[in-house]
């Protein structure tokens, strides 16, 4: 099981890259707002991941902003796949 270290789903790291998972197990949570990577959750991202000159990869439910701005605050957003949301 994949066990966030902080409040923005950060679960793993190697030399260039932290990871940061946007999910619980609830379908609820999957269909809310809180699920989606928002501009607020994905500047504390990247001010995080630049403080250690990184990058980031965000996996999640949804996204409410385009890629490009993503990609200007050096965050790479990967989807969560639907079937996903079909946990009972």
């Amino acid at each position: 099981e994949l066990t966030p270290q902080d409040d923005n789903g950060r679960f793993y790291e190697d030399a260039d890259t932290i990871y940061h998972l946007i999910y619980k197990a609830d379908t609820d949570f999957l269909r809310s707002d809180a699920a989606m990577l928002n501009q607020v959750r994905a500047q504390r991202i990247s001010e995080a991941v630049s403080k250690e000159g990184k990058r980031a990869v965000v996996f999640g439910a949804g996204k409410y902003m385009s890629q490009r701005v993503l990609t200007d605050l050096n965050i790479t957003f990967c989807q969560l796949p639907y079937e996903i949301r079909r946990i009972k």
